[in-house]
C-alpha cells in the first residue's frame, strides 16, 4: 500500500486515476452533505464532461489541488496535534522548510495537472469509442475518422451532407483506425476504361465509380455519366460502393493482389460481381445507403 502510494505522488509519475477518484470523492462527500444520490450523479458526470474541455480541465486540476494541499496539511496537524496555522508557520519558518513546502507545491500542482491532462485524454478516447460504436444501433458518428484525412474534388466538396454520410460509413467500418490513411474522394464527368487499370483498382458498376489504392492512398472516383448521366441517388450508392472497397483496403482485407489472404487471380473465373470483393461491395451498398443517408 506505501508503495503504490509513493508511486502515485512521484513527481514524474502521473496517472488519471488520482483526479478521478478525487471527482468521485467529492461527489460522493456532496451526495451525502445534501443528502441526494442526484446530487453525486450530476457533480461527478458534471465535472467529467468539463475536464474535455481544456481550461475547464486546467481550473479543475487547480482547485482540487488547492483542496488536496489543505487536507495534506490538516492531516499533518492532526498527527501533530497542532493546528494548521501552526504547521503552516513550521513549514515557512526558515529558508530551508520554504524550499521543501515550495517542491511540495509544485509536485502537488503538478501531479494534478498531469492527472488532468492524462483524465481528459482517456475521456476523449472513451467518447471516441461510444460515438463510432453507437452505429451498431442504426446511429454513426459524423465526426472525422480516426487518423484519416478525406478530401472531396467537385461539387460533393460543397454538400456538407455527403460529407457527414462518408464520415458515417467510414466510422461504422473501422471505428478505431490506427493508420494514417488518405482518402480522396473525386467526382468526375466519366471514368476512362483506363482507370480501371494501375494499382488495385476494383469497384466497376459500369464504370459508375472506381476505388483505387497506392500505398496509404485511397482514390475514389465517382463518375457523373456512366455512360448516361447517374442522378445523385445512384452516386450516393456507388459511394458506398466504394467506401467498402476503401474499408477493405484499411483493413487489409484486399492487399497486394490478395483477398484475405488469398490470391484474388483464384477468382477471376467467377463473373465479375462474384468476386468476394464486389458480392460484399454490392451486398452492403443499398444497406448502407438506407442506414446513413438520413
Amino acid at each position: 500500500m506505501l508503495v503504490n502510494l509513493i508511486r502515485l505522488f512521484f513527481p514524474f509519475r502521473s496517472s488519471w486515476t488520482l483526479i478521478f477518484f478525487e471527482i468521485a470523492i467529492a461527489s460522493i462527500i456532496a451526495g451525502i452533505v445534501y443528502e441526494s444520490g442526484l446530487t453525486s450523479l450530476v457533480m461527478f458526470f458534471g465535472l467529467l464532461a468539463l475536464s474535455l474541455n481544456r481550461l475547464a480541465s486546467f481550473l479543475i486540476s487547480i482547485v482540487f489541488a488547492l483542496i488536496f494541499f489543505n487536507y495534506l496539511f490538516s492531516f499533518v496537524g492532526y498527527m501533530a496535534g497542532m493546528p494548521i496555522e501552526e504547521v503552516t508557520l513550521i513549514m515557512t519558518a526558515n529558508i530551508f522548510k520554504q524550499v521543501v513546502s515550495i517542491i511540495l507545491v509544485i509536485i502537488i500542482f503538478y501531479k494534478h495537472l498531469k492527472s488532468t491532462i492524462l483524465l481528459r485524454r482517456k475521456l476523449i478516447q472513451i467518447t471516441d469509442f461510444v460515438l463510432n460504436r453507437i452505429g451498431y444501433l442504426g446511429i454513426s458518428s459524423t465526426k472525422k475518422p480516426n487518423n484519416m484525412n478525406i478530401s472531396f474534388k467537385g461539387r460533393l466538396k460543397h454538400n456538407k451532407k455527403v460529407i457527414a454520410y462518408t464520415h458515417k460509413i467510414l466510422n461504422h467500418f473501422v471505428p478505431n483506425n490506427d493508420k494514417n490513411i488518405n482518402i480522396k474522394i473525386m467526382e468526375v464527368h466519366h471514368i476512362p476504361n483506363r482507370d480501371l487499370l494501375g494499382g488495385e483498382a476494383l469497384g466497376d458498376r459500369s464504370i459508375a465509380g472506381t476505388a483505387q489504392r497506392h500505398g496509404n492512398n485511397i482514390i475514389i472516383k465517382i463518375a457523373n455519366y456512366a455512360p448516361d448521366q447517374v442522378d445523385f441517388e445512384e452516386k450516393m450508392l456507388t459511394l458506398a460502393h466504394e467506401l467498402v472497397h476503401a474499408k477493405q483496403y484499411i483493413l487489409g482485407q484486399l492487399l497486394n493482389g490478395k483477398w484475405k489472404g488469398q490470391p484474388t487471380s483464384n477468382y477471376f473465373h467467377l463473373p465479375y460481381r462474384n468476386y468476394p470483393w464486389e458480392e460484399e461491395a454490392y451486398g452492403l451498398e443499398e444497406s448502407l445507403y438506407k442506414k446513413f443517408w438520413e
